[in-house]
């Protein structure tokens, strides 16, 4: 099921960077995609800069 998720936020850019970088807290599967070169989160996707 895919369900969008909007981030309507000042510090919503800085979260999901942080979400980026420190991968201890994430399930086995999500901590080897963070360092693949691809994004391991698909919201890096819709990202606007």
């Amino acid at each position: 099921m895919d369900i969008p998720v909007y981030f309507i936020s000042p510090v919503a850019e800085s979260s999901i960077a942080f979400s980026n970088i420190y991968p201890e807290w994430l399930s086995d599967k999500k901590q080897n995609m963070a360092y693949y070169p691809e994004e391991p989160f698909t919201h890096a996707y819709v990202m606007v800069v």
